[in-house]
C-alpha cells in the first residue's frame, strides 16, 4: 500500500519508512485536500473507513490494516486513493 501511494506526486507519506517505527497503518496527506472531507467522501462513495488525523493541525489521513484485510483489498484502496489524489 505504502509503496503504491508513494508513487503519486499528490500524496505525501507521513509515517516513518523504517520498519521498526510503524505498524500496520499508514498516515499520509493528499496535497490541497482536507483530510476530513477525503475521509467522508471515501465513507460515502466506497464504504471505506479512513481516519482523519487533525491533531496538531496535521490534516492527515490514516489507513489501518487488519490481519483479515487481503492483498486485493489493499490494492483496490491504493488505486482509489491515487485516483482521488489526481482529481482536480
Amino acid at each position: 500500500f505504502r509503496k503504491k501511494i508513494a508513487q503519486n506526486k499528490n500524496i505525501t507519506i507521513l509515517t516513518p519508512s523504517k520498519l521498526d517505527e510503524h505498524a500496520s497503518m499508514v498516515s499520509f496527506q493528499i496535497n490541497n485536500r482536507n483530510s476530513s472531507s477525503v475521509c467522508n467522501d471515501f465513507r460515502k462513495k466506497s464504504n471505506t473507513i479512513l481516519r482523519s488525523v487533525t491533531e496538531n493541525n496535521m490534516n492527515a489521513i490514516r489507513a489501518s490494516f487488519a490481519i483479515y484485510t487481503d492483498e486485493q483489498e489493499v490494492d483496490v484502496l491504493a488505486r482509489k486513493i491515487c485516483e482521488f489524489a489526481n482529481l482536480g
